[in-house]
């Protein structure tokens, strides 16, 4: 999967969840085996899971938990939450797995890495110089909608993986990867500004990569313990800083481009919905079902109609307040520290894959304050591909200095 991973991302970054629960179903039987002791962060996000569970059940998107089709004999979990959780347990067990393999196994996984993200990346080059080529094949087999979103979604996950494509890099001198780093980011920024891409989350990611990396250099992996108590801030108090943003720019919502007032609204629709259920939330899945619609002035076209919350709110942790409530908010924040004080003790003293975790964890961040769902499994799969990387490499240098010892 590692080899492949630029033509899952080239379609639209949407194979990775089916990949990983594929792998993650190869591995259950050494599982069954070995039957791992819980870690304190991951029975927190078991706690929060359960509750995501529950919270369906009052949720208007909720149908029927489970429905069985007695003509056709087919089965399926209607339930939002349930998929949800399902789509979790996988993807933490898969990075469970990940840990029991063999050396050679991990340098295996290394090499077939270096192959996937080389060929993203001379790709990228071809995006880079022949933009216009790349639009037109891709025209030729969508529609021009589809085809700005997925090369948004290929956008803004190549972004976040740069600093694991430094890591994985066969080259020892810190001057020549950090040339390479630079033009990484010059080439991603020139690619982020094109007019049917025009990623503000990329222009984002690439901004806390220059701020995550000096981090990480200087706290080497105590990095972690930092993003998660800055993730757990940041879920909590984002509704409070969003409140504020919203009145300020009310009155001045109409001089704003036309996606800046989109969100606007779209935030103060979500916040007043937040206080009429803050401690239970609406039930996960529940943003989807607010289709109240609202006219907006579109320059040279006149009154528009638009959907005030277009599908989920475009921001973590409003999703999470509003779906979720308190509850669900306090779970999530007690997983993300104790999973960040659990990486500040176990990680890779290398400051280098330090930094390349935080960059994942950072642009990560970024993605999920404006852009999917907070319970895009598509996004997330991705995310677990680039933390499967960096372990592959860890344990390959690990295994390295043993031998050497």
């Amino acid at each position: 999967m590692l080899s492949f991973w630029w033509a899952i991302a080239h379609d639209g970054a949407k194979g990775f969840a089916p990949g990983l629960a594929i792998m993650a179903l190869l591995a259950l039987p050494v599982f069954i085996s070995k039957r791992p002791k819980p870690t304190p962060d991951t029975i927190a996000l078991g706690a929060a899971l359960i509750w995501i569970v529950l919270s369906s059940f009052w949720s208007p998107s909720a149908g029927s938990f489970f429905t069985y089709e007695s003509d056709t004999g087919a089965m399926a979990f209607d339930s939002f939450g349930f998929r949800i959780a399902l789509a979790v347990v996988v993807f933490t067990f898969i990075t469970w797995a990940l840990h029991t393999l063999k050396p050679i196994q991990y340098e295996r996984a290394v090499l077939a890495a270096r192959v996937g993200i080389g060929i993203q990346a001379l790709l990228f080059v071809g995006w880079l110089f022949f933009f216009d080529a790349f639009v037109a094949y891709g025209l030729s087999k969508t529609e021009l909608s589809e085809l700005g979103q997925n090369m948004i979604r290929i956008v803004n996950l190549t972004t976040i993986m740069i600093p694991v494509f430094i890591a994985l890099l066969p080259v020892r001198n810190i001057l020549i990867k950090g040339a390479i780093f630079l033009l990484c980011l010059i080439g991603m920024f020139i690619i982020s500004r094109r007019e049917i891409v025009d990623s503000q989350s990329s222009l984002l990611i690439l901004l806390s990569l220059i701020v995550i990396i000096p981090a990480a250099f200087f706290l080497g992996r105590k990095i972690y313990r930092v993003l998660g108590y800055l993730t757990a801030a940041l879920v909590i108090t984002m509704p409070g800083f969003l409140l504020a943003g919203v009145n300020l720019l009310g009155s001045q919502k109409e001089a704003l481009p036309i996606s800046m007032q989109s969100r606007v609204e779209s935030y103060g629709y979500v916040l007043n919905r937040i206080a009429e259920r803050p401690i239970f939330g609406w039930g996960v899945g529940a943003s989807s079902t607010w289709k109240d619609m609202y006219m907006i002035n579109v320059p040279g076209i006149g009154p528009v109609e638009y959907q005030i919350v277009p599908g989920h709110p475009h921001n973590a942790s409003l999703e999470i307040w509003s779906e979720t409530g308190l509850i669900g908010v306090l779970l999530v924040a007690a997983f993300v520290i104790l999973l960040g004080e659990r990486l500040a003790r176990t990680a890779n003293l290398s400051k280098e894959l330090s930094a390349a975790g935080a960059s994942l964890w950072a642009g990560s961040l970024c993605i999920a304050a404006f852009s999917y769902s907070v319970w895009n499994d598509a996004f997330w799969g991705a995310i677990i591909i680039g933390g499967s990387i960096l372990l592959a490499l860890s344990r390959t240098a690990q295994n390295k200095q043993k031998a050497v010892m």
